[in-house]
């Protein structure tokens, strides 16, 4: 209760001022009237009686300055005198600013990359009610598994989505291989994205048993395949040589699911067309996406889709598929999808460039440090009329603030441009993929931490160091305890140099580690192998079609010259389509027991191993026979 009055009290002196001022000459005069009755009826003169009680009570003017709180006008007065001594100093506020402005646009545009990666979230309705759901078969689940926890009820809705197919869009003459968004019906019910133009698709209208044929475009693939089309709505599209009706664009600078930049050009529903293996009981088939009660806690939500899948397990007599193994915010710092490396990867970027940052608010301290030195004599002046040695240490705080506002205020100006060059960078990856930085409140509370950190490790060293200011400037015109405060600096100039020497010592090993990275060798010949690839229209009646065509092209292939081998799979190891990741429980012959496997998938043809220059230890090749 005494700091809630004391802080009450201070409030009052700042916004109602001239009240307390009229209150106090009235409390004041008061007191000296009645004193000053007390006097007459002692037999002294009125004159008298008042002169005594004033020197009684000290003095009208002297009492008004004791009770008066000047905390707020001192703190002015120290920033105004702060500035009138820095502004006589340009070197200085040119040094500090380019050492803490570097600082902090290196931690500025830090945290937004981590800020649009592991910690953005997504673009949706109520954000903070979305989780993502992964069972114990990985990151994916079979449709049949999504449809019975969708429909379950544990939670508000359970959306699903896959990215890892890819569709051709043909416009006349022209085909080019797209990278959608392929989502259960329920997608944009469930979310609530927003939209541009026109609407997302429903529920009843977008079930994969009716094989639906619509589509929602994205903000950049309208504007830039399709011209801005104002009548865009309704318009047909051809994907995989069928047609499908235009139903919403997106708006800009969505944040979609999976997250990670990842931009789909197209979001199609789940149907047998563009996924004709949907309704495969084992199959990996989509990411799930769930959207919490209203009221409905994280634990609470956890605990009703544990119970929902350990009931599907048991039903289906394998609760390896079905055991919950994730359940996370969308935006939180979990393993799902790979979030926890990536986090780990920005969390050491923090601290490496925070270190840059505290190196360059010791060399802020250490050119005020020098300042007080030249300062030494005024310092004890104004200690021997009576200041403390809080207000010296106030003023030096004082000096600090300064000098980290304009160098923050010069890193955000130069973090401004760098993250809008960032927004426009095209980057070689075989997905749509775009950066939004943004400002916002999280960015705007970091660069307020930025720059009281920065105070606080620009101004604590000078301002203890003002602390313990003697009176021996003032008497010999010299610097006394000069050692002890050589020593001080001499202690942070090898506390910088120090940190600077990991920082360096950790550049050049991630330097080294990423010139190995790009000449390591992963296990097969990238030198001499060329990939090609090629996307069939996923109808089930032209599989037999297909295989004829691949065959041709691989006949063709070995007779060119220069070839020497040719084959086919459904992906390249290490890339983005490198395979999925299965877990299955498995029987294997002269075991007694089933063995749960974590395993990865890739379907490769004949002659896989030797084109790719991978050694077999024992058995054989894959043969065309086989």
């Amino acid at each position: 209760m005494r700091i809630v009055d004391a802080l009450r009290a201070r409030i009052r002196s700042v916004l109602g001022r001239r009240g307390l001022e009229t209150e106090l000459s009235r409390e004041l005069q008061y007191h000296l009237d009645q004193a000053t009755e007390e006097g007459v009826s002692r037999g002294l003169s009125e004159a008298e009686a008042r002169r005594r009680a004033a020197v009684r009570l000290g003095g009208v003017a002297q009492v008004q300055e004791e009770v008066r709180d000047t905390w707020l006008e001192n703190l002015v007065r120290d920033f105004r005198l702060a500035w009138r001594g820095l502004v006589r100093q340009p070197a200085l506020i040119a040094a500090a600013a380019t050492s803490i402005g570097l600082g902090v646009a290196v931690n500025v545009t830090i945290f937004g990359l981590a800020n649009e990666f592991p910690l953005a979230r997504p673009s949706a309705r109520a954000p903070k009610q979305l989780v993502r759901i992964r069972t114990e078969r990985g990151s994916h689940a079979a449709y049949a598994e999504w449809r019975a926890l969708n429909q379950s009820g544990a939670l508000a809705g359970i959306a699903g989505y896959q990215i890892e197919r890819e569709v051709v869009w043909s416009q006349g003459e022209r085909s080019v291989g797209l990278t959608p968004l392929l989502v259960t019906a329920n997608y944009f019910d469930l979310l609530g994205v927003p939209f541009v133009r026109g609407r997302g698709f429903g529920t009843v209208e977008a079930s994969a048993e009716s094989d639906p044929r619509i589509v929602v475009v994205s903000h950049g693939f309208w504007r830039q395949q399709l011209g801005g089309d104002t009548a865009v709505i309704g318009r047909s599209v051809s994907i995989n040589a069928q047609p499908y009706q235009i139903v919403g664009v997106l708006a800009p600078k969505i944040r979609s699911f999976p997250g990670f930049g990842l931009t789909p050009d197209l979001y199609l529903p789940i149907g047998p067309t563009v996924m004709p293996d949907y309704e495969q009981p084992n199959g990996a088939i989509v990411e799930m996406i769930g959207r919490l009660r209203d009221g409905q806690t994280l634990p609470a939500g956890r605990a009703a889709v544990a119970v929902v899948a350990d009931r599907m397990g048991r039903q289906a007599g394998d609760t390896l598929y079905h055991r919950l193994a994730d359940f996370i915010p969308a935006s939180g710092l979990g393993e799902l999808g790979g979030v926890g490396p990536i986090a780990a990867f920005f969390g050491m970027l923090a601290v490496v460039v925070a270190l840059v940052l505290a190196i360059a608010c010791a060399n802020v301290a250490g050119l005020l440090l020098a300042r007080n030195s030249a300062r030494g004599r005024e310092l004890a002046i104004r200690l021997s009329l009576g200041a403390s040695r809080r207000r010296l240490a106030q003023q030096m705080v004082a000096d600090g603030l300064w000098l980290a506002v304009i160098g923050t205020v010069a890193g955000l100006a130069v973090a401004v441009p760098i993250i809008g060059l960032v927004n426009r960078l095209p980057l070689p990856v075989p997905v749509p993929f775009e950066i939004h930085l943004m400002p916002d409140w999280r960015l705007a509370t970091f660069a307020l931490a930025s720059v009281i950190g920065a105070t606080l490790l620009s101004a604590i060293a000078p301002a203890l160091d003002a602390g313990r200011v003697s009176f021996g400037p003032l008497v010999t015109r010299e610097v006394v305890g000069g050692g002890r405060k050589l020593r001080g600096r001499r202690a942070l100039v090898v506390t910088q140099v120090a940190v600077s020497l990991v920082l360096l010592v950790t550049a050049a090993l991630f330097l080294r580690n990423l010139t190995r990275t790009a000449v390591i060798d992963p296990g097969f010949d990238v030198a001499h192998t060329g990939v090609a690839e090629v996307t069939f229209v996923p109808q089930a009646s032209a599989r037999f079609r297909r295989a004829q065509t691949i065959d041709g092209a691989l006949e063709r292939l070995r007779a060119t010259p220069g070839v020497t081998a040719a084959t086919v799979a459904d992906g390249i190891p290490l890339t983005i389509q490198g395979g999925s990741t299965n877990s299955q429980r498995l029987h294997i012959d002269g075991l007694d027991h089933d063995t749960d496997a974590l395993w990865e998938n890739l379907d490769v043809g004949p002659g896989y191993f030797g084109t790719l220059a991978i050694p077999i230890r024992r058995g054989r090749e894959f043969l065309p026979a086989d």
